[in-house]
């Protein structure tokens, strides 16, 4: 059996209520469909503003004005910073020839108009220059503060040194006391493999020419007792005297090994 058609059409019905609506409020040649039914002004596009990186932010500060010899006009006018009265036109370099420009400062605060009613100069006034702080050194930088314990000079000499070269360490261990440094004489091994090592006896005789130069600059003393072993690392720990400075030889007997 065929099925009947359904008489009632949802459909044309709501169009049918709608379209006479819509044909009743509008005038006659002119129909306009309501937004519901026009997909371009049901949902308006939205408003896109463009981005720009010259925001306000990122504006450059205007320069600032001339000061000092920064001031390139030749004639200037002076405002009297209690009263605000303009001076007459002078001179640039007379204005700071009269100023003590480790106080005092020139500044422009007003340059030239083209103006006629303006003034035809640049307005400057006098200031107190601003007395900055002692710059401070950089962590880090700069010299290094000494410890405590640290000496002023450090002198190495090897057992199996030669003799041109023992003089010219005993040169600069005279120096060093004599002008009141602090003084570590390292006496070491030798480290390259291959060279001469020096007997003990060797090692007594460098030992107490070293000492016969300690003696030899009145003042001087051992800050504290003397660590190693004789050929081997053997340290001795001075301190120089600046008064008597360098003397001349001692005569008498080495000092004894310790």
């Amino acid at each position: 059996m065929k099925a009947s058609r359904c008489a009632f059409d949802a459909a044309v019905a709501l169009r049918s209520v709608f379209i006479n609506n819509v044909l009743g409020t509008q005038p006659r040649g002119r129909f306009v469909l309501p937004r519901l039914f026009l997909p371009s002004l049901a949902n308006p596009p939205l408003q896109r503003q463009a981005f720009s990186v010259h925001h306000a932010l990122f504006k450059k500060a205007a320069p600032a004005l001339p000061r000092d010899d920064e001031i390139e006009d030749p004639l200037i006018i002076v405002r009297d910073p209690e009263t605000g009265q303009l001076g007459p036109p002078t001179p640039t370099k007379n204005v700071l020839k009269q100023l003590d420009l480790r106080l005092k400062t020139l500044v422009m605060v007003k340059q030239a108009s083209a103006d006629e009613n303006a003034p035809q100069y640049p307005i400057c006034v006098i200031a107190n220059r601003r007395i900055l702080p002692e710059p401070q050194p950089v962590k880090g930088k700069g010299k290094k503060k000494k410890a405590e314990n640290e000496p002023d000079k450090e002198l190495e000499i090897r057992w199996g040194i030669g003799l041109n070269d023992l003089q010219l360490k005993l040169k600069k261990l005279r120096e060093f006391l004599g002008k009141g440094y602090t003084v570590h004489v390292s006496l070491l091994r030798n480290r390259k493999r291959g060279t001469r090592v020096a007997t003990t006896e060797e090692c007594k005789q460098i030992l107490e020419t070293v000492e016969g130069v300690i003696r030899e600059i009145p003042g001087t003393k051992e800050t504290q007792g003397r660590s190693g072993n004789l050929g081997a690392n053997y340290k001795i720990f001075l301190q120089g005297s600046p008064k008597a400075g360098p003397a001349a030889p001692d005569k008498a007997a080495p000092v004894a090994n310790t």
